[in-house]
């Protein structure tokens, strides 16, 4: 639901924006700007560590880069 209220507003701001998880945001953007990309906003870290990015592809179409931060909840531990 609230992906679908997502992309329905990017659709009305940009067309289609495209949100990819890629474990390192600074490469992903190297790689983008050897192919033609240009970086639109960002690199960005948010409050929990996630760092975001959004660029253009050479045809102007935008999309976005997500590398999520580490997980705000411990892992549960076995009690013995």
């Amino acid at each position: 639901m609230i992906r679908d209220q997502i992309e329905e507003e990017a659709r009305a701001a940009h067309g289609a924006v495209a949100a990819l998880d890629d474990d390192g945001v600074t490469r992903a953007l190297a790689r983008a700007a050897e192919l033609g990309g240009e970086l639109v906003d960002g690199p960005r870290r948010l409050p929990r560590g996630t760092r975001i990015a959004v660029c253009h592809d050479p045809q102007g179409a935008e999309y976005g880069l997500r590398e999520r931060g580490p997980s705000p909840v411990p892992p549960l531990r076995a009690v013995t």
